[in-house]
């Protein structure tokens, strides 16, 4: 079998869905149809690309890398189709930025900001996990703008030769549920949830994981991940039954969200760009005055 284009539409939506029903819904064609594909797949590759469970579908190692170069290929692609169709409508003249981010709740504000300053522009976006690849790719001129984000514990991308603006850290509440002997409490120490399973929605990203390992490590204990894989809204089911703690990306009714002493999670988003880039100098003042405000 030659491998194309949709194959790695296949095995990114697996990855996306975190399990193989769920994507064969979100690509609207029947499950055994797409366990078939995944399996040719995977023996075209020569190795497994998802551990599959009763939980769903969780990346293998080297299926992480696949899916990871799968997103860029497909992204590159669509930038291909839009440049095209852009040069054959005569547009092909307007400014473009391309945008490389971590995701978080302030790209929805940094792409507004490009809007604005481009209003006859275009604008690519491309979401990765990792922030040291959207680095790499803005030092290699592939990316205009880079919005990373950063986590407790874990080492900084390192910025030399680019241009940065912090946008600020947050510190991480963590999920109980409503009927916790802790969640009455302004704060609580993170050693205290010693002992607790621990839930990561399949949206959130490996590198909060390890952050939370990290600082439970420190607080002295191992930290016990018992669900992965799952959908935002059935990790925050998990929680309000009371099966799992975590730290979920918003408010869940039935569930509490808690501080943590002495914040030992946060997360940092940070603004990076290429040298004296015009355009990179400018967003930043334009968030950075809104943050002002």
């Amino acid at each position: 079998m030659e491998l194309g284009l949709r194959h790695l539409q296949v095995v990114v939506a697996v990855a996306d869905a975190g399990g193989i029903s769920r994507a064969a819904a979100a690509l609207g064609i029947a499950q055994p149809g797409l366990t078939a594909q995944l399996k040719r797949i995977e023996q075209d590759l020569g190795i497994a690309l998802f551990h599959r469970g009763a939980d769903g579908a969780v990346p293998t190692d080297i299926g992480s890398q696949f899916v990871c170069g799968a997103r860029d290929v497909l992204v590159r692609f669509e930038q291909l189709l839009a440049t095209t169709r852009s040069l054959a409508s005569g547009t092909g003249t307007e400014p473009t930025v391309r945008i490389g981010a971590t995701g978080g709740h302030l790209l929805a504000e940094v792409t507004a900001v490009v809007g604005d300053l481009l209003p006859a522009g275009n604008q690519f976006v491309q979401v990765r996990e990792d922030a040291d690849e959207i680095v790499a790719s803005l030092r290699g001129r592939r990316l205009d703008l880079g919005l990373i984000t950063e986590y407790a514990e874990l080492p900084a991308p390192r910025l030399g030769g680019l241009s940065g603006h912090d946008l600020g850290a947050e510190p991480l509440p963590v999920a109980l549920p409503a009927h916790h002997h802790l969640a009455g409490r302004g704060a609580v120490e993170l050693r205290e949830l010693a002992g607790e399973a621990w839930v990561f929605p399949a949206e959130e990203p490996d590198d909060l994981r390890s952050s939370v390992r990290l600082a439970c490590e420190r607080a002295g204990f191992s930290p016990l991940f018992r669900h992965f894989g799952v959908d935002t809204e059935t990790a925050a089911t998990l929680v309000r039954a009371g099966q799992a703690v975590g730290v979920l990306p918003r408010r869940t009714e039935g569930a509490t969200r808690v501080s943590l002493s002495g914040a030992p999670l946060w997360r940092r988003t940070r603004l990076v760009w290429l040298g004296r880039s015009s355009i990179g100098e400018a967003v930043a003042e334009c968030v950075g005055n809104a943050d002002g405000r």
